[in-house]
């Protein structure tokens, strides 16, 4: 049984920890976490997305909100994204 963007997408809506996410193309899905502060370089920067294989987060660089560090946090404990 395969799993489809959309499946995953509402799977990881449902985390009290993201805010929202969003199937791009058809080919990855974006994830929007909580706590997001656009004041904040780190909470700007931060890509976190599944491209069809594994999670993945990217742009890791700059100060985070406190808030938005504690659901990445958490997205990291949940999921184990791979650093690009």
């Amino acid at each position: 049984m395969t799993i489809t963007l959309q499946e995953i997408a509402a799977a990881a809506e449902n985390k009290s920890f993201v805010e929202t996410a969003t199937v791009w193309r058809e080919r990855r899905v974006y994830v929007n976490l909580v706590g997001a502060n656009r004041s904040f370089a780190g909470d700007r920067n931060l890509k976190v997305y599944y491209d069809g294989r594994r999670w993945v987060f990217d742009g890791y660089k700059g100060t985070m909100s406190r808030d938005f560090a504690d659901s990445f946090a958490a997205f990291r404990a949940e999921y184990s994204p791979v650093r690009i």
